[in-house]
Order: C-alpha cells, then sequence, then structure tokens
C-alpha cells in the first residue's frame, strides 16, 4: 500500500502535519478519513483548501469514498497520508479490510 503515513489525531490537518510531515514525506495526496466532515460541505472544503501546495490533493473521505478510492488505480500510483480522528476510526478502516 502506498501510504507514507498513518496518523491519528482529532486536530486532522495541521501545521505539524502541513509543514512537517508533508513537506518531509512529499506525498501526492492527503486523505482525512472522516464520516462527519466528509458530509458538512462548509468543514470539507475548509479542510480542502487547507494545504496550499498545489502537487498535493487533500481529500475528505466517507468510509463509503475512501472504500471506493483503494479500488481505484490512482491509489496504487500516489503516495498517501492519512489522517483519521481516533483510534476508532483507524479500526473501522481496518475492520474494513484496509
Amino acid at each position: 500500500m502506498p501510504f507514507v503515513l498513518v496518523r491519528i489525531d482529532d486536530r486532522l490537518i495541521h501545521g505539524q502535519v502541513i509543514m512537517g510531515w508533508g513537506h518531509a514525506l512529499k506525498p501526492d495526496r492527503i486523505i482525512l478519513y472522516n464520516d462527519e466532515i466528509a458530509r458538512n460541505p462548509w468543514e470539507r472544503e475548509l479542510c480542502e483548501c487547507s494545504y496550499t501546495d498545489s502537487d498535493v490533493k487533500v481529500c475528505v473521505c466517507s468510509l463509503e469514498q475512501f472504500l471506493q478510492y483503494l479500488q481505484s488505480e490512482e491509489f496504487t500510483k500516489e503516495k498517501i497520508i492519512l489522517l483519521v480522528e481516533s483510534p476508532k476510526d483507524l479500526l473501522r478502516l481496518l475492520d474494513c479490510g484496509v
């Protein structure tokens, strides 16, 4: 799997992720897995525009969207930082076979 970092942090995307991990790992995509934010257009847009490097795509995904992305050809070609809010969220992904 092309995950370069999987991080549990209730702040999700913030300075340490952007300035520290983002610059060090040079991902192609940052995925925030969070069903609540994925359903809220305002929060979703806020998260997706918080990383200003135009070479890095930021996506907020629900469980269904994330599982669909894992099936895509894009997934196999990208370096990804995966951010989840809680251990419970990560466990949910693991239970789905991620």
